[in-house]
């Protein structure tokens, strides 16, 4: 290394922590002018996701009480939840986009990539590692952060295994250390002679999201709330998850399958609805997409057969303008493309806009 670059180190360092101190000074004042409530957290949520009501002011409660601890910078009410339903149904999107309220470092972590410690993948201690890098490695904002673990339900315990779970119920035992609260001593990837960061996981809130097909749960449980919550809890262990990482997650979310009206208001009616991209992908080109109310009950009906959701509607109109959006022109004269449904094939026709004389 030449000189000029030993002199030029130390003042890059300096950049990059001025640069990440003016980040982190700008979330903690963003913390300190948002005034949220639950309800206004809901309000905020029921603009992009359809139905889910339960979920929604579930998670606008614990959201909350979150924001608040990170905001007063004290021991607040926070407790780790396990978001469960069928796939397609905005379990990942209504966590990303309440996080995306708080304005708080956020991470979602696959869980099909996590190992033990020592084996070939990541092992939990870098969910630390991705939480510092968001919070441009403020610690406190990253001991306020928020971590997503997705498809949980994957890390349950195989049946008859004869060699070492190293991927499934290792990895449960491994995040049971995160969910308990404990402090972290990690060693400093961006500056290997300096100090280790220390972290406290106590403030942290946990998502654990997953479909969990293998449950005998059919949501027919009649009584009390504690008695659904028994069976639910009952039905997991069942299913693969150890007892002990159940008891961490005390907040249970049973997300529910899609009806046709959601799927319906999905496609065109929410904020950042599916149409909307494709509308703007036509609308470059001079030309308006449009689409008759039997067309969008064709395939609000189809999405419900494919039962993928959301999913399901977005491979269905990418299916049905695949065509029209390979063979798209910039027009010099703006025209409608009319995409409507006969004998249950969909049709569609350029309709020449008319122009002002």
């Amino acid at each position: 290394m030449s000189r000029s670059d030993i002199l030029k180190e130390p003042i890059e360092m300096r950049r990059h922590q001025q640069i990440r101190r003016s980040k982190s000074n700008l979330v903690k004042n963003s913390l300190k002018s948002l005034n949220l409530t639950p309800k206004k957290i809901k309000s905020q949520l029921d603009e992009c996701i359809v139905g889910q009501e339960a979920a929604k002011k579930s998670l606008s409660v614990v959201f909350y009480g979150h924001y608040q601890s990170a905001k007063q910078k004290i021991h607040g009410y926070k407790s780790n939840i396990l978001l469960m339903g069928p796939s397609g149904v905005g379990k990942t999107y209504l966590v990303c986009h309440t996080a995306k309220i708080l304005h708080l470092p956020f991470v979602n972590i696959d869980a099909t990539g996590l190992t033990e410690a020592g084996y070939s993948g990541d092992d939990v201690e870098n969910i630390l590692y991705r939480l510092l890098e968001t919070a441009n490695y403020d610690i406190h904002l990253a001991e306020h952060g928020i971590v997503l673990i997705d498809e949980f339900d994957k890390l349950s315990r195989p049946v008859n295994l004869m060699h070492r779970d190293v991927s499934g119920e290792g990895v449960q035992q491994a995040l049971l250390k995160l969910l308990e609260g404990r402090v972290f001593s990690l060693q400093n990837k961006r500056n290997r002679h300096a100090s280790d960061i220390v972290i406290n996981t106590k403030n942290i809130l946990f998502i654990c999201a997953g479909s969990f097909e293998k449950m005998k749960e059919k949501n027919k449980i009649i009584g009390l709330h504690n008695t659904k919550q028994l069976a639910i809890s009952q039905n997991l262990i069942n299913s693969g998850m150890i007892t002990e990482i159940i008891g961490r997650l005390p907040i249970k979310i049973q997300m529910e399958t899609l009806s046709l009206q959601d799927l319906k208001i999905a496609l065109t009616e929410i904020k950042n609805c599916v149409l909307d991209e494709y509308k703007n992908f036509f609308r470059m080109h001079n030309t308006e997409l449009q689409i008759t109310d039997k067309a969008k009950d064709f395939i609000a009906e189809m999405a419900i057969q494919y039962k993928t959701g959301f999913r399901a509607l977005k491979s269905i109109v990418d299916d049905i303008l695949l065509e029209y959006m390979y063979d798209l022109k910039c027009k010099k004269y703006a025209q409608i493309l009319l995409i409507d449904v006969h004998n249950d094939c969909f049709i569609g026709k350029y309709i020449l806009k008319k122009q002002p004389k």
